[in-house]
């Protein structure tokens, strides 16, 4: 090893001076905070050597110390830095930046808008859904599925009947050529109401007026909204034959209209004591959302789901379709809102269109206004199926 040079007086002076300034500079920095750690030792080694960085005569960085001694003391001065394994007499400043990576959001910061930063972003997914597993009985029925056992044998084997992957796949379009609605929005019963409501307040019709209020103002989506009852007269609530005499009005209503290509029956859930049917939306209490399909079948006594004779649905595949897609969307957006999809034996009012949805939300238990802030996730959910969002 070569031996070390003797400090000179003159040498030893200086690099006393030269630690006294280190330690005072490092503790000023320590004092402000103004820059980060491991640019500390640069800025220090500038102020207080600034020829440490001299290594080739000629560069712009050169400059050529009044007095003559080893530069091996130097170096391992600041090599005992903190951070030096960034800094030594070779180290250009170009070299040190780069560490504080700064997001491409920022870069979007207007001076115009008195620097205030908007970002505009989508709606985050909360929830991934893998579409491989949609042909797994066991996963549709642990995720997606439930339904009224007392009618209908839900199990892997009905469940096979259908490919429930290219359902998932299948396309949705508004035909947008046709003017006039698209969406129609009714109530088979209309005078469901809600814990907060006596029999004045719109209940459940007022979910459908604000549905219909996002869907063309939000989204662009023209909407008819029906606000008739189809009850026997207007001082029943009996919903017995409710769903008859609505086909003959909904469907006399959709001959006059042909633009219409969406139906939602829109329904406040009924369930047993008084427990609330609510979830979470962005802090606040909404009604939890059930999609319905009606099969048009009925098991037999041996079990066996069979086909019924006195109802038909030559949708009911779109109809499956639809309201996968919708429970998908759901699941992704809103999981905290999403009730399993809920499989009946009878057709309901989704044999009328291929896009038709029969939605129930909340319960009697729950509040008016609880109800209508589910209007957001069930305007956005058809949005996102329909791709309009």
């Amino acid at each position: 090893m070569q031996k070390l040079k003797p400090l000179t007086k003159q040498m030893k002076i200086y690099l006393v001076l030269v630690g006294i300034g280190l330690v005072v500079s490092y503790n000023i920095y320590q004092h402000f905070n103004k820059m980060p750690g491991h640019q500390t030792p640069f800025l220090i080694t500038c102020l207080t050597m600034p020829f440490a960085y001299s290594t080739t005569e000629g560069s712009e960085w050169y400059e050529k110390p009044s007095f003559q001694f080893d530069w091996e003391p130097l170096r391992l001065l600041t090599q005992t830095l903190p951070y030096s394994e960034f800094i030594d007499h070779f180290t250009e400043v170009s070299e040190l930046t780069g560490y504080f990576k700064i997001p491409e959001e920022e870069e979007m910061i207007s001076l115009e808008k008195d620097n205030v930063y908007q970002p505009n972003l989508p709606t985050p997914v909360k929830a991934e859904i893998d579409l491989n597993k949609l042909n797994d009985p066991n996963y549709l029925l642990s995720k997606i599925y439930t339904g009224d056992h007392d009618e209908l044998t839900i199990d892997a084997n009905m469940l096979s009947e259908w490919d429930f992957e290219a359902l998932a796949k299948k396309e949705f379009r508004l035909d947008e050529s046709i003017e006039g609605p698209k969406v129609l929005i009714f109530h088979t019963h209309a005078k469901e109401r809600f814990a907060d409501e006596d029999k004045s307040d719109p209940g459940i019709l007022a979910v459908g007026s604000e549905i219909e209020n996002i869907l063309e103002n939000k989204y662009g989506i023209e909407t008819l909204h029906v606000t008739d009852h189809f009850y026997i007269n207007d001082t029943s609530e009996d919903t017995n034959g409710c769903y008859e005499r609505m086909e003959t009005v909904i469907q006399g209503i959709l001959d006059e209209n042909p633009s219409i290509q969406v139906c939602i029956d829109l329904h406040r859930d009924g369930v047993a004591g008084t427990g609330k049917v609510v979830g979470d939306l962005n802090g606040e209490e909404a009604c939890k959302i059930m999609f319905v399909n009606g099969l048009t079948m009925l098991k037999n006594q041996d079990g066996e789901n069979i086909p019924m004779k006195t109802l038909t649905n030559p949708n009911l595949e779109d109809n499956l379709a639809f309201s996968l897609q919708a429970q998908i969307e759901g699941m992704k957006y809103y999981p905290e809102l999403m009730r399993k999809v809920y499989l009946k034996a009878y057709r309901y009012s989704l044999h009328m269109k291929p896009m038709s949805l029969l939605v129930e939300i909340g319960s009697q238990n729950d509040t008016s206004e609880e109800a209508v802030r589910t209007a957001e996730p069930i305007a956005t959910i058809l949005a996102k199926v329909l791709e309009k969002d």
